[in-house]
């Protein structure tokens, strides 16, 4: 039998495989759509786009996430509740719709901008197709079908993308992109509907209204936890497009489109960890070594992006971003340099808040996520007016920080750090450190850079003698069939 820290590896690595063609694929799309409408109307795609998913989130008040906690290892009460969460989902989705069109709507009118219906209702449907699938994601997840969300990804991400591409290069603007984003989105719809079917093929077709709702009012607080989370990652998008306009919103998410990239080992990981560590801890047992290696695990890999990230941003970002003016690639570069210091807390908050809402601290989980959501919208407003996204960038690590605090303080009795554990994240920072002073010294072309800089945290690691025999062991049963 695979032990438990063997199943989160498996599912995070066939995640993580499917996230980096996702990545791979994105990065094309990206750099087609920035180049192809410009900043102005490449910052609008973003704001329909992402407006839709922080609403989708909001609507959603952690359903999801106590679905996939409380169905772990439980298929039989899975295949009695799950058409009723489905019913409940659809009318949840038409009132998601109208608040969509309804608060676009006023935001372009009260502030005076032109805008086409055709995109507006195109943003809606996407909002809701995105809010099924991610209900279709959390059931299987329950019951370790991980495979299949990698396969909706990745399909998912073709068919945007392959579409995408197409209309940019023939000419067309916005509504016609944000068709390609449906089109995938029921591509993945597709998968999920198909996986779903076969796994619970003896379900029960009832819907109690009752029911729903009791689990609705359970996961209201890691909704809640979930909205500020991810308000911390778009709020910044939609408080610079107020305040500074279409143009700077384009210069400050393009550059933080590739950083998000940066973010899919520790996404994955907490993706496959949730269902693993909900079924531990309700079978009264310890997740605190498995925990906290894998805290070691991603701040060891953040470290030297954020270090190379720096050291990179000035040749790669300008590259990437060459139909921008200088002035805008030149601050898209700056923007980049400064979110990569974030990654060491928010690749932390991934795993420490999955902890906590596995744990059922959801509440407290809500309490860090808000206080953190607080100052980054209080320090944005001044940040953004003066600096536009480079104050939105340097918030962006604070809040982060924050969060990241909090959640290290709700969590600890579930931790364990002894001295063998310790010491790797401190030799992962003078490790990082150590090779960023060699990268600036030498000033070689990037891509040298990533290969030399990877052989040199690398090397210093070993050197500072960062690991141990038990981690050999580890990858040996990660590779036993």
């Amino acid at each position: 039998m695979r032990t438990h820290g063997t199943r989160i590896a498996r599912y995070a690595t066939t995640l993580t495989l499917s996230g980096i063609l996702c990545k791979l694929l994105l990065i094309v799309f990206v750099f087609l759509a920035t180049n192809q409408l410009g900043d102005e109307l490449y910052g609008r795609l973003e704001y329909l786009v992402e407006f839709g998913l922080i609403l989708a989130v909001l609507f959603d008040f952690g359903l999801e996430q106590t679905i996939t906690r409380d169905f772990a290892g439980r298929r039989e009460q899975a295949c009695r509740l799950v058409w009723g969460f489905f019913v409940y989902r659809s009318g949840i989705g038409i009132i998601l719709a109208a608040a969509y069109g309804l608060l676009v709507a006023f935001f372009f009118i009260v502030t005076g901008r032109a805008f086409d219906w055709s995109s507006l209702i195109l943003g809606a449907v996407l909002a809701v197709l995105t809010f099924h699938i991610a209900l279709f994601k959390a059931v299987l997840r329950s019951q370790e079908k991980l495979h299949a969300e990698a396969w909706m990804n990745l399909i998912e991400k073709i068919v945007t993308v392959g579409l995408g591409s197409a209309v940019l290069i023939l000419g067309y603007k916005l509504a016609p992109v944000i068709s390609t984003y449906i089109a995938g989105g029921l591509a993945a719809f597709g998968i999920g509907l198909w996986v779903f079917m076969r796994t619970f093929h003896g379900m029960e077709k009832r819907f109690e209204f009752a029911t729903v709702w009791s689990w609705q009012r359970t996961g209201v607080a890691i909704g809640l936890s979930a909205a500020c989370i991810l308000l911390l990652h778009r709020e910044d998008t939609v408080m610079v497009n107020i305040i500074s306009g279409d143009g700077p919103t384009g210069v400050y998410r393009a550059p933080y489109r590739y950083f998000e990239g940066l973010f899919l080992v520790p996404q994955m990981l907490a993706v496959a960890a949730y269902p693993v560590f909900s079924a531990m801890l309700a079978e009264q047992k310890s997740v605190s070594g498995l925990a906290s290696d894998i805290l070691r695990f991603v701040l060891v890999l953040s470290m030297p992006l954020a270090v190379g990230g720096t050291v990179i941003a000035n040749e790669v970002i300008p590259m990437l971003l060459h139909k921008f003016s200088p002035e805008s690639a030149h601050d898209a570069a700056i923007i980049f340099k400064i979110l990569v210091w974030s990654l060491p807390p928010i690749y932390l908050n991934f795993i420490l808040g999955t902890v906590l809402n596995a744990a059922r601290r959801q509440n407290r989980n809500f309490h860090a996520a808000a206080m953190a959501l607080i100052c980054n919208f209080i320090l944005n407003i001044p940040a953004i007016y003066w600096f536009q996204g480079i104050g939105a960038a340097a918030v962006t690590i604070l809040s982060q920080g924050l969060y990241c605090v909090f959640c290290i303080h709700w969590s600890r009795d579930l931790l364990f750090f002894d001295r063998a554990r310790i010491w790797t994240c401190t030799a992962s920072i003078l490790a990082a450190l150590g090779m960023g002073v060699v990268l600036a010294n030498l000033q070689l072309a990037w891509w040298y850079d990533v290969v030399l800089g990877a052989a040199v945290y690398a090397i210093l690691m070993l050197m500072l003698r960062a690991y141990n025999t038990s981690d050999l062991q580890r990858i040996r049963n990660l590779l036993r069939p």
